[in-house]
């Protein structure tokens, strides 16, 4: 994250923006950490493809 706070330092440094707060995080570290807790993967547990078709009605039970 803190290439992304260096950026926005030197933007800030450059009279056209304000300086960042050094105790807030910027909006992208904050969307940057929520993702990285997500994890990868699917929330929900994996459903059986047999299951899936027959809860949808295409497979007979």
């Amino acid at each position: 994250m803190s290439a992304l706070r260096d950026a926005a330092e030197r933007l800030a440094r450059s009279g056209r923006l304000p300086v960042p707060n050094p105790d807030r995080r910027l909006q992208c570290e904050k969307a940057a950490l929520a993702l990285a807790e997500r994890g990868s993967g699917s929330r929900a547990d994996k459903e059986p493809w047999d299951d899936f078709l027959r809860r949808i009605g295409i497979l007979g039970v």
